[in-house]
């Protein structure tokens, strides 16, 4: 019996910015890579060198386009780059520019909500709850089964919470009390979907190893 085939999705996060660096909320702030991102998303470009892709999905954010044409340089000029919000990272809304410091000091129980499944739903002040975000991340990934078929693989670089969704869509959701895993920036994971089966397979995670000899600035990313 043959093996089902499936769509393969190399999903990278973007680079840093100076919002990931300096320790503020970015959300759907159209932020630019800063020049330790811009190194990332060419580390990410050379590691990627040898792989074929036949399609490219992105953020509409500015970060996310820019890493992903920094990566399609350099050897992929024939995968061209289909942007959506439905990719952009959460919504934070009011939240959005703020210091995470003062933030988890004004809301802790939101803050450590990003950081550690609650099981309930976490409403953001002018901005997407938590189910909402889950659902549009989910809608993203229902879309990308459909542009693409099996035996194809598939570049898509996003934020960080996405990312964080995508695992749970393909893995089943976090439990009550679980450290939400947090990608690194320019990190690569792999997500597979096999359309006969419906069915989503994780086959990495959070891969860093073209990042070493970089700096890494370790705080809650959004």
């Amino acid at each position: 019996m043959s093996s089902p085939t499936f769509i393969e999705f190399v999903v990278v996060r973007h680079g840093e910015t100076d919002s990931n660096k300096g320790g503020t909320v970015q959300g759907q702030v159209d932020s630019e890579l800063n020049k330790l991102g811009l190194r990332q998303a060419a580390a990410a470009a050379e590691y990627l060198h040898g792989v074929h892709f036949d399609g490219c999905v992105a953020s509409d954010l500015r970060r996310a386009v820019d890493t992903a044409r920094i990566i399609l340089a350099a050897g992929h000029e024939g995968a061209s780059i289909r942007q959506t919000p439905l990719l952009r990272e959460w919504d934070l809304g009011d939240l959005e520019n703020q210091p995470i410091a003062e933030l988890f000091q004004n809301h802790p129980k939101m803050m450590r909500s990003f950081r550690y499944e609650s099981g309930e739903v976490i409403p953001v002040p002018g901005g997407e709850s938590s189910a909402v975000f889950f659902e549009r991340v989910r809608s993203a990934l229902a879309e990308m089964t459909q542009l693409f078929q099996a035996e194809q693989r598939v570049l898509v670089v996003t934020h960080g919470a996405v990312i964080s969704r995508i695992l749970q869509v393909a893995t089943g959701l976090f439990s009550q009390g679980n450290r939400i895993p947090i990608v690194a920036n320019a990190s690569i994971s792999i997500v597979r979907y096999f359309p006969t089966e419906n069915a989503w397979e994780l086959a990495a995670w959070n891969l860093t190893d073209h990042l070493k000899g970089l700096p890494v600035h370790e705080t809650l990313k959004f």
